[in-house]
């Protein structure tokens, strides 16, 4: 039948279902990590660094651009000095930032991005459960629900790195937290890691040490995160056993009190240069 003469109520079924799956899809996706990028791992004052905001699951391609108008704060910390970062602009596969540094030190960059809706599919719920290491808890309050209710989450998402400016060694403000919603701390200098390293990290929550928390570590060119779980002091300890690009990550899912959500989370990463 020609599309002008189907019926009005057909028609109308037809384009719902296509939206629907469009949106379970665009959900899906945008429930993938986001990490942000530097195109180096070390600059010079005056120099400008290129940063990439990206979500996906290949890491560390750019796969799909961020809306600007998510961005809630994008800020750089350098020798104890916190500015924002310049207006992005958006490219095909990521949302690029360009930022000049003006004094020496390990700056730490940071981007957090307002909350989104998603609803995931049943038959992707396992699979997800699986990607972020859900605790026995977690699974238990989805099973207790049996089926009475959609996975519909409101998720925030959370994305750090780190380049060297100069030489300095003296800079030790990487330390210190951002004072992201979720955020990964590392406890050595995030820019003098060798193949095999070990690395503690503190976790925080609203600044708060966040205990039996899945953190997983991704190596360039992997789908699979080796995960370590937090202690009571909110802190685990990931192991680089190569060297390259790595992406540290968690999710922290619970029950919303919004009758509309089922669930909120807040999705967390970490980009690390091993040498």
């Amino acid at each position: 039948m020609h599309a002008s003469r189907m019926p009005a109520k057909r028609m109308l079924r037809s384009i719902s279902g296509a939206l629907a799956a469009i949106f379970l899809a665009v959900g899906i996706a945008a429930a993938h990590d986001t990490w942000l990028l530097a195109d180096s791992g070390e600059t010079e004052i005056g120099k400008p660094v290129l940063l990439s905001l990206t979500s996906g699951d290949g890491f560390p391609l750019d796969e799909t651009a961020i809306d600007p108008v998510r961005v809630v704060r994008a800020t750089v910390r350098v020798g104890g000095a916190e500015a924002r970062l310049p207006a992005p602009q958006t490219a095909a596969h990521a949302l690029r930032y360009s930022w000049t540094p003006k004094s020496e030190g390990l700056a730490a960059v940071a981007i957090e991005l307002a909350p989104k809706t998603l609803v995931l599919a049943p038959d992707k719920i396992e699979e997800y459960l699986g990607e972020i290491d859900a605790t026995p808890k977690l699974r238990a309050e989805w099973k207790a629900l049996d089926g009475k209710r959609k996975w519909i989450e409101s998720y925030s998402k959370h994305a750090k790195t780190f380049v060297r400016v100069g030489t300095r060694a003296a800079d030790s403000s990487w330390a210190r937290a951002l004072g992201l919603g979720l955020e990964l701390v590392p406890e050595r200098d995030p820019a003098s890691l060798r193949t095999g390293d070990a690395i503690g990290i503190l976790v925080l929550r609203n600044g708060k040490p966040l205990a039996d928390f899945a953190v997983g570590a991704i190596h360039e060119g992997s789908d699979k995160a080796a995960f370590a779980r937090t202690d009571s002091s909110g802190r685990a300890r990931v192991t680089l056993g190569s060297a390259g690009k790595w992406l540290l990550n968690g999710t922290l899912i619970r029950r919303s009190a919004n009758p509309k959500l089922t669930w909120e989370s807040d999705f967390t990463t970490l980009t690390l240069r091993v040498h």
